[in-house]
């Protein structure tokens, strides 16, 4: 019907060109002027005989339509008190019924129109899928399924309308008015004022509370002190929005409550979307541990059947001076030693000085105990080759007890001791996890979102140096006579290298360990020999850090080799970026085995590495961190970098 249309409007168009030509003619030229008009009457004469030819065809097109509606359907589609449309089959519209006329005030335009015209692509593709989609018309919402009508001969698509703009508007006020639960813990209060008198505490802890107090009102929720430094307020899920785009603010604005150099930080749950109200709380104290575990200082965001969201997370963890916890979890340690057939312990793939440092000293701790005990260690792949030598001439017990693949020793009785990774893919075999029976992790990463679940104890420590560090505050507990020089240069190396030689992550608790390692014969000169590499690994080092460049306030690298040395010297170059002048972080990229490429990071603690290795699906600290992604090209893989070191800096307030 638009082509007969159309091809009428030429010939219209052509008589008011030649008329319009014909009056200017008549002051130039009256011969001019006479052959212009009979041009003009000829083809006026041919615009009224085609237009009384559209005329017909149109009516019998009309009559087609009204004789496909003349059905049985076609009379219940006309009689309708539900908004009805007809088209074509190629979707041009040919009727409509009163019921539309009286909802839509522009339906006498749809005539000739397309479907297209007033349904998006994506309504007409779920209508051709699934025979009904929801359409915006005339400011309304309005449920739309298609069925056909009419005759083989004309064939037609009819579309009925319901009207649930009044359904979607009340759904919509449920869901925002659904409750939501938000739990507010301060991080490091004693710790802050531990050293201050009491009347500067308690104006402290008041300034703080009267932060939270002005924070939360802007939710109109309900905020009340539960005890001690947490609050929970109970608000609306529209409130929620406001705190996301807010991107909670009192996460920054806490940290202007100054004691000294010092300041608060603080942890927030938030648990939305639970079937009931108790559900949302569930959620909402899952979402603060989770918080707490990566380090403190964020809002974590749980949801149901959603994935963690996460804001904040800039400031270090504080350290804990109290050791309570350490003192609660090695006695649990040895009752669970105790009471299993034997004991596995395992760390996390490509092994290095701290993960194979602190299983071997959980190692010592069960054999102490008179328990067959077993670690999992792949040597073909491991980076603390230096140290698993040392410990076999040092301990010829040990490498009888060392072994890759360890499932024919499982019993239902037998403990699970996981350190340095909390992960169950970055663990040497993930199977086990399945096989053994209690399961007890310790590790000083930052939690993810994938962490394994279901541990007896899962001891994180996000304040700690490395997990040897963890492992001997254990030992001093659990028993310190089963370490001798072996397991005080094993856990003094895993302390060195997370630590970076005692410059990151080193609290007042990491210098007490190493004390009480070297009080256990640990020699400095030996442990420092563990750090050793060969002359290819020295060479490859220096090419990676040669042939770095400067993004912003990084150092981005790329290792093109690929042999034994890969790992090591990727790891080392990170570190050796950090001393250029204004980096604060470094990556650096290399090919492993299987074809993945694998990014290194380090930081000096202003950028939390830990969150850009997160956004590319890896994880670790704040200032060590890695990710692998499954990319063949170096270009592709930088390109994805430098996208997630904007989106971190650009969400992240300093």
């Amino acid at each position: 019907m638009k082509k007969l249309w159309r091809f009428l409007n030429v010939y219209i168009g052509m008589v008011l060109f030649m008329t319009a030509a014909a009056v200017a003619m008549l002051f130039v030229d009256i011969r001019a002027f006479i052959a212009v008009c009979a041009a003009a009457f000829l083809s006026a004469v041919i615009a009224i005989l085609e237009s009384l030819r559209v005329r017909k065809k149109l009516r019998k097109y009309i009559d087609a339509v009204s004789a496909g509606l003349v059905t049985e359907k076609g009379r219940a589609l006309r009689d309708m008190t539900i908004p009805v449309i007809v088209t074509t089959s190629a979707g041009e519209i040919v009727w409509y019924n009163n019921a539309l006329e009286n909802t839509y005030n522009e339906a006498q335009n749809l005539i000739s129109k397309n479907l297209n015209d007033i349904a998006s692509d994506e309504v007409l593709e779920q209508l051709s899928l699934s025979r009904h989609a929801e359409i915006t018309l005339g400011g309304k919402i309005y449920k739309i399924y298609k069925f056909s009508v009419g005759n083989d001969a004309n064939e037609l698509c009819s579309y009925m309308l319901f009207n649930v703009t009044s359904h979607r508007k009340l759904k919509q006020q449920y869901l925002q008015s659904r409750p939501v639960v938000a739990i507010v813990d301060i991080d490091n209060f004693e710790e802050i004022t531990r050293t201050v008198k009491d009347a500067d505490a308690a104006a402290t802890k008041s300034a703080i509370h009267n932060a939270i107090e002005k924070w939360g009102s802007v939710t109109k929720g309900i905020m009340r002190r539960i005890y001690g430094d947490r609050y929970m307020i109970i608000l609306d899920e529209r409130d929620v929005q406001k705190l996301i785009e807010d991107k909670f603010s009192i996460l920054e604005s806490i940290k202007e409550i100054r004691i000294g150099e010092n300041f608060p930080t603080l942890s927030i749950g938030v648990g939305r979307m639970g079937e009931t109200l108790g559900e949302c709380e569930e959620y909402a104290l899952q979402a603060l541990e989770m918080a707490q575990s990566r380090g403190g200082d964020q809002a974590a965001v749980k949801s149901n059947g959603q994935e963690y969201q996460f804001f904040g997370g800039v400031a270090a963890a504080t350290a804990k001076h109290t050791r309570a916890r350490a003192r609660v979890v090695a006695s649990a340690v040895k009752e669970l030693i105790k009471a299993a057939d034997n004991v596995v312990i395992m760390g996390h793939k490509y092994a290095d000085l701290d993960s194979l440092g602190s299983a071997y000293g959980i190692y010592k701790l069960a054999r102490s105990m008179e328990k067959e005990t077993y670690v999992v260690y792949n040597e073909q792949t491991s980076m603390a080759k230096n140290l698993y030598e040392r410990l076999c001439s040092l301990n010829e017990d040990f490498k009888g007890h060392i072994f890759q693949d360890v499932r024919h020793e499982i019993t239902k009785k037998t403990l699970l001791i996981i350190t340095d990774v909390h992960r169950a893919q970055v663990t040497e075999d993930p199977e086990l996890i399945k096989q053994c029976g209690p399961l007890v992790i310790i590790d000083h990463h930052r939690k993810a979102v994938d962490f394994i679940d279901g541990s007896v104890i899962f001891y994180n420590e996000t304040a700690a140096s490395s997990a040897s560090e963890m492992v001997t505050e254990l030992l001093q507990y659990a028993n310190p006579k089963a370490v001798t020089q072996a397991e005080a240069e094993a856990l003094l190396s895993g302390i060195m290298l997370d630590s970076r030689n005692f410059v990151m992550n080193s609290g007042v608790r990491t210098f007490e360990a190493a004390a009480f390692l070297r009080s256990k014969g640990a020699d400095p000169i030996q442990v420092k020999k563990l750090f050793s590499g060969s002359i290819g690994a020295y060479k490859q080092r220096a090419n990676i850090v040669a042939s770095a460049e400067i993004y912003g306030n990084t150092a981005i690298a790329v290792n093109e080799e690929n042999d034994q040395n890969t790992r090591l010297a990727t790891a080392q170059a990170a570190d050796e970026l950090l001393g250029v002048s204004k980096v604060a972080a470094s990556f650096v990229l290399c090919r492993i085995d299987g074809g993945k490429i694998n990014i290194s990071a380090r930081s000096l603690g202003q950028m939390n590495v830990q969150l850009i290795m997160e956004a590319l699906g890896g994880g670790g600290h704040r200032t060590m961190a890695a990710c692998q992604l499954d990319e063949s090209s170096f270009d592709k893989a930088t390109e994805m970098l430098r996208a997630a070191i904007d989106e971190y800096k650009k969400n992240t307030t300093r």
